[in-house]
C-alpha cells in the first residue's frame, strides 16, 4: 500500500515538473507551432488538398471494371439441340475519357490551385501563430513590468504617508492634506491589485495559447537584439521613411500569403469559367469490353470483344448551361474585386504599421528622457515635502507624473515590439527583412 502511494506521489511530482517550465520567447514559438490548434488544422488542410489533387488527376487515367454473373434457367432454355440450365459469364471493360469539354483537366488544375492555397494558408497561419505568441508573450512581460512599477509606487506612497503622518502629528500640515496623501496610498494599493489581476490573466492567456499546463518563470526578451533596428529607425529622415515604406509595400505585395491566396483564387475562378464553357462542347470516350461465356452443356468458353468510341453533344436543356456560365462569369468578376480589395488593405496595413513602428521608436527616446526628468523632479519634491518646502498637492502631482512616465516608457517599448511583429506578419517573412530594406536606402 505504501509503495503504491509513493508511486502515485512520484508520478504527480514528475507531472508537475513537466508542466511547470521556464519559458523563453523562442520556446514559446516552438510550443505554439507544435500545439496551436489553428496551425495544426492548416497542416491537415494541406494534406487533404494533396490527397484531393491525386484523386483529381486520377480522373485523367482510364477506368476498368470486372464483372461476373451466373444465370440459371427454369425451365431450361433450348439452345440449338441442347437445353441450357445455367450460363456463366465474366469479363472486363476499360474506359478512357478522350475529351469532356475540359472538365476533368480543369478539375485537376483547380485541385492544384487548392494545394497552393492550402500551402499559402499554412504559411499565413504560421505567421499569425507566431505573431499571436509574441502578442501574448509581450503582454505578460509588459504587465509584469507595470506591476513592478505599481508596487514601487505603492511603496513610495507608504513612505510619503509616513512622512505626512509625522508632519500631521507635529501640526505642520492640515488634516485635509494628510487625508489626501492617505487616499493616494489607497489608490495605489487598488492599482496594484488591478494590474496583478491583469498580469495573471495575461499569463493564463499565454498558457491557453501554447496549450501547456503551467509557466513557472518567463524570461524577458533580449532588447539588445532590437537595438540595431531601433537605432536605424530613429535616424531615418522623412524622405527615407517614405522610400522605405514603399519598399515594404513592394515586398509585401510579392510575399504576403493572403494576397497570394487571393491571386490563386482569381486563377481558380478563371478555370471554373472555362469549365462552365466546356458544357457546350461534346464529350468523347473510348471503351473496350471483353466477355467470356459458357453454358452448362458447353466444354469451352466463348469470347467476344467490342471497341466503342462514343460521342455526345448537349442540346437540350441549354438554359442551365447558359445560366451556369453567366454565374461563373459574375463570380470571376467578384473574385477580381476581392483581390483588389485585399491588395488595398495590405498596402494600407503595411504603411500604417511601418508608421506605427517609426512612431514607437521615437516614443521610446522621448519616454526615456521624460522618465529621467520626472524621477529627478519627484525625488526633489519628496525632499522638499519632508522639509516643509512643498505642499501635498505638489508631491502628488510629481508622483503622478513620475508614474505616468514610467508606464509610458514600458508601453513604448512593447508598442514598438508589437508594431514590428505585425509588420513582419504583413510582409510575409520570418526573417528580419525590415532591417535589410532599411539598409538598402540609408
Amino acid at each position: 500500500m505504501n509503495k503504491t502511494i509513493g508511486a502515485i506521489l512520484l508520478f504527480l511530482m514528475i507531472g508537475t515538473a513537466l508542466c511547470a517550465r521556464d519559458l523563453t520567447l523562442d520556446l514559446a514559438k516552438e510550443l505554439a507551432l507544435k500545439n496551436y490548434p489553428a496551425y495544426l488544422a492548416a497542416q491537415e488542410e494541406l494534406k487533404a488538398a494533396k490527397s484531393g489533387r491525386l484523386n483529381a488527376y486520377s480522373g485523367l487515367l482510364p477506368s476498368a471494371n470486372l464483372q461476373a454473373s451466373q444465370t440459371r434457367y427454369e425451365p431450361g432454355q433450348v439452345i440449338g439441340a441442347n437445353t441450357a440450365e445455367k450460363l456463366n459469364t465474366y469479363g472486363f471493360s476499360v474506359t478512357q475519357p478522350i475529351f469532356n469539354g475540359g472538365k476533368i483537366w480543369f478539375s485537376a488544375r483547380m485541385q492544384e490551385d487548392a494545394v497552393k492555397i492550402a500551402r499559402e494558408t499554412l504559411r499565413m497561419t504560421k505567421y499569425e501563430t507566431l505573431a499571436g505568441v509574441e502578442e501574448q508573450y509581450f503582454s505578460v512581460l509588459e504587465n509584469k513590468q507595470l506591476l513592478t512599477i505599481a508596487e514601487m509606487a505603492l511603496q513610495s506612497s507608504k513612505t510619503n504617508l509616513e512622512v505626512a503622518q509625522a508632519k500631521y502629528d507635529a501640526g505642520l500640515i492640515t488634516r485635509g492634506e494628510y487625508l489626501q496623501i492617505q487616499s493616494e496610498k489607497t489608490s495605489k494599493f487598488v492599482s496594484v491589485l488591478q494590474i496583478k489581476n491583469l498580469y495573471q490573466t495575461s499569463i493564463m492567456g499565454l498558457i491557453n495559447y501554447l496549450q501547456i499546463g503551467l509557466i513557472e518563470n518567463i524570461a524577458p526578451v533580449d532588447t539588445m537584439s532590437y537595438k540595431s533596428l531601433l537605432e536605424k529607425i530613429q535616424h531615418l529622415s522623412l524622405d527615407q521613411i517614405d522610400v522605405i515604406s514603399e519598399l515594404c509595400v513592394q515586398y509585401g505585395l510579392e510575399h504576403n500569403p493572403a494576397l497570394k491566396i487571393a491571386d490563386i483564387s482569381v486563377n481558380t475562378s478563371k478555370k471554373t469559367l472555362l469549365m462552365a464553357g466546356g458544357n457546350f462542347l461534346p464529350s468523347i470516350n473510348l471503351s473496350f469490353t471483353k466477355n467470356w461465356s459458357k453454358y452448362n452443356f458447353s466444354s469451352d468458353y466463348t469470347d467476344n470483344q467490342t471497341i466503342t468510341l462514343a460521342a455526345s453533344l448537349p442540346i437540350f436543356p441549354i438554359v442551365d448551361n447558359v445560366t451556369n456560365y453567366t454565374q461563373k462569369n459574375h463570380e470571376l468578376k467578384k473574385v477580381k474585386f476581392q483581390y483588389q480589395d485585399s491588395q488595398d488593405a495590405i498596402i494600407t496595413g503595411i504603411k500604417s504599421q511601418f508608421l506605427n513602428l517609426v512612431s514607437a521608436a521615437h516614443s521610446i527616446i522621448a519616454s526615456r528622457e521624460s522618465r529621467t526628468q520626472a524621477k529627478e523632479t519627484y525625488e526633489q519634491v519628496q525632499e522638499f515635502f519632508a522639509q516643509g518646502l512643498s505642499s501635498s498637492n505638489e508631491l502628488l502631482a510629481a508622483q503622478t507624473m513620475y508614474l505616468a512616465a514610467q508606464n509610458q516608457q514600458v508601453q513604448s517599448l512593447y508598442d514598438f515590439l508589437r508594431a514590428r511583429s505585425a509588420l513582419q506578419q504583413l510582409l510575409g517573412s520570418e526573417e528580419d527583412i525590415l532591417t535589410q530594406l532599411i539598409e538598402m536606402k540609408r
